[in-house]
């Protein structure tokens, strides 16, 4: 009744894996009545049937305690406590302890054929103690599992539980009798034989009267490596009853024989397992016959979500794109098509494995036409002779199966040509076209993210290009404005000593500055690179106010020393200087102040009475490359000066009025602190 049984939900409920934890437990009793009978029956091979009864006994505390974490869990084991989780790893002790003590020290009977009692060695004892504990456990889980149900899902399930109830209560009953007389009465055997019939009768009873329980969900992964495990398991069986054979016919090389009988069926076992096309064929067989998907959507579409976002560049992606539609659809080998934005082309952009070697189809190609007017996956099967003009040799030489458009804003992006299928004997159905449009669309998302991505990364260079090339042109500027001077001056002063004496110097200087402009493009950094010594703010004040040939008036207060690069301060005073110049009237005053701040910090001033500037221009944009005033002006002058003095450890303050004149404040370190660059 019981195999019957079995097959009945294998045939009715087998899709959804109902049956087989309830399946486990009755085919588990199954064999343990059986081994057990034969013990009964056959006196003489006590311990040749009772290893293999020990053996099914041993598995029993995993498979009842299994069963009842699971029964009508929709969370399964995930929800189960540690310490269930603790028994149901601990539970495989109990097999290892048959495997490695002889059943003489488990159990033991002088006269079995006239008592029918085994006697428990020590190892027998706690044997069988071990599985009255597990067989509670499973109980108590049961009994919760029935009293945490609603009133109408328990009286759908009530009498399978029962059921079931029954044939742990009966076993327990029996094996009660090894903690009270270290001994089993096997006359007892028919009760619990009893047990299953009530058991198989009340759970056919729940399943067809009441619809039994709720699916039990498992997953493709867990069913194929099942499915291997069982392969596994008849292999060992199989291999097991070959030596017992040779045992029985004595043959005088068994060890030998059974060696290389062994490990040539290993071998060979081994790889038809690793054979890509025997494992697409049976998870065709388990998607058939267990499953109302043919795929898993939430674990393809997470899979494939981890896969392209842990790409670490743009080929990795369109590599990592190929590779799974390959792995998840059993294709031979697959190549991307991107289309090329300067004469709309598609050319072959990547290609894994086996993929074609055509690099281009043109834009006028008949297939090409054919996917740009419809978003339908073209399969060769189908033999559209319009589309296949002009194309036959390519699919004939590349054993094409599919191609996937890849469209973005109602517009072919590209597509992916896919090879062979690994299992010539699969076809396609409305699942796989499915979910190959759905990856369509997310693999054409990712890349065309991604293609922008590295656009923007372009682009961003270009403008950190620009910023260089203003901050030259800011500083040839600058140079060009002393020279200017120094020519307009020349006019009248040429013959004058001294102005020759400050000429020379003033080419010296901007000669000195254009080499140092050099030597920094060469070695471009995001901050200045210091040549720190110590500096005399007022030394510094005096140089560029001589060499700018304006009147300025400074006010010092003595010298004041600062831990800094002379020529970077410099170009800061500089641009200080000339922003003064041009914000305000021709001839007006501009001041120079160096000297100690108000928390005695050295620092210099520059003040104007020019224009000034809004409070909204110095909050938002003062400071900010290319953000400017001035009509003809780069807006490069006081980035640069911020980002020198902040090199430096210093802070660069403003106070500005409109109509009024502005104060520029720079602070810088003293000598006295250990300033690192």
């Amino acid at each position: 009744m019981a195999l019957g049984f079995c097959f009945f939900l294998f045939i009715k409920e087998g899709r959804s894996f109902r049956f087989l934890a309830i399946a486990a437990l009755l085919l588990l009793y199954c064999q343990l009545e059986v081994f057990d009978l034969l013990v009964y029956f056959n006196p003489h091979e006590l311990f040749f049937w009772k290893r293999f009864s020990l053996i099914c006994e041993s598995l029993l505390p995993f498979v009842a305690l299994l069963f009842s974490l699971t029964f009508y869990r929709s969370s399964g084991l995930r929800n189960a406590g540690w310490f269930s989780r603790a028994f149901l790893v601990l539970a495989p002790l109990f097999l290892f302890l048959v495997i490695i003590v002889d059943p003489e020290k488990i159990i033991f009977s002088p006269d079995f054929a006239e008592e029918k009692i085994l006697f428990l060695g020590q190892w027998g004892f706690f044997f069988y103690i071990g599985i009255m504990v597990y067989l509670t456990l499973a109980l108590v889980m049961l009994e919760r599992t029935l009293m945490s149900l609603a009133v109408h899902e328990r009286w759908s399930i009530k009498f399978e539980i029962i059921g079931v109830g029954v044939l742990l209560a009966s076993s327990l009953i029996f094996y009660s009798q090894s903690l009270l007389y270290r001994s089993l009465d096997m006359t007892l055997l028919f009760t619990r034989s009893l047990a299953l019939l009530i058991a198989v009768a009340l759970i056919i009873f729940s399943r067809i009267k009441r619809g039994g329980g709720n699916p039990i969900a498992v997953s493709r992964g867990v069913a194929f490596q099942s499915f291997v495990v069982l392969a596994l398991s008849l292999y060992l069986v199989g291999l097991g009853l070959v030596g017992e054979g040779m045992r029985y016919l004595d043959v005088s090389f068994q060890k030998n024989f059974f060696i290389i009988i062994g490990m040539l069926s290993g071998l060979a076992v081994l790889v038809v397992f690793l054979s890509e096309n025997l494992r697409r064929k049976i998870n065709v067989f388990l998607q058939k016959n267990f499953f109302r998907n043919k795929f898993d959507y939430r674990r393809q579409w997470l899979e494939f979500t981890r896969r392209i976002s842990g790409a670490a560049s743009y080929d990795q992606l369109q590599r990592m794109i190929l590779t799974f539609f390959c792995e998840t659809f059993g294709f031979v080998g697959a190549t991307l098509y991107l289309k090329d934005d300067t004469n709309g082309d598609y050319v072959r952009a990547t290609r894994f494995r086996i993929g074609a070697d055509q690099a281009v189809f043109r834009k006028d190609n008949a297939l090409v036409c054919y996917l740009e007017k419809r978003d339908w996956i073209f399969s060769v099967a189908d033999r559209e002779v319009e589309e296949m003009s002009g194309n036959e040799a390519f699919f004939a030489e590349y054993e094409v199966s599919l191609m996937v458009p890849l469209r973005f804003a109602g517009k072919l992006e590209g597509f992916v040509v896919c090879g062979r299928l690994i299992n010539s004997g699969e076809s396609f159905t409305y699942e796989d076209f499915d979910l190959l449009r759905v990856l369509a669309r997310q693999t054409t998302s990712a890349i065309i993210t991604r293609r922008l991505s590295e656009e923007l990364v372009a682009s961003r260079e270009l403008v950190a290009m620009g910023k260089v090339s203003a901050f030259v042109m800011h500083d040839l500027k600058n140079q060009v404005s002393s020279l200017s001077l120094m020519v307009e001056n020349a006019v009248d002063y040429i013959d004058d000593p001294e102005f020759q004496e400050d000429m020379l110097e003033t080419l010296t200087g901007t000669v000195d500055k254009m080499k140092n402009l050099i030597a920094r493009l060469k070695n471009l950094r995001e901050k200045p690179e210091l040549n720190l010594a110590e500096v005399d703010l007022l030394e510094v004040a005096e140089r560029v106010i001589k060499n700018l040939g304006r009147e300025v008036e400074l006010v010092k207060d003595g010298p004041v020393l600062v831990q800094a690069d002379r020529e970077e301060l410099a170009t800061v005073l500089l641009n200080l200087l000339l922003n003064a110049f041009d914000a305000g009237l021709e001839n007006q005053l501009v001041v120079v102040t160096v000297g100690l701040g108000e928390g005695g910090e050295p620092c210099f001033k520059v003040s104007d009475r020019g224009c000034g500037m809004s409070v909204d221009f110095i909050e938002n944009r003062l400071f900010r490359a290319f953000s400017t005033t001035k009509k003809k002006g780069l807006g490069i002058g006081l980035y640069q000066c911020k980002q020198i003095i902040e090199a430096h450890g210093g802070r660069i303050e403003v106070e500005s009025e409109l109509g009024v004149g502005t104060t520029f404040v720079v602070t810088v370190q003293s000598s006295e602190f250990n300033v690192q660059s």
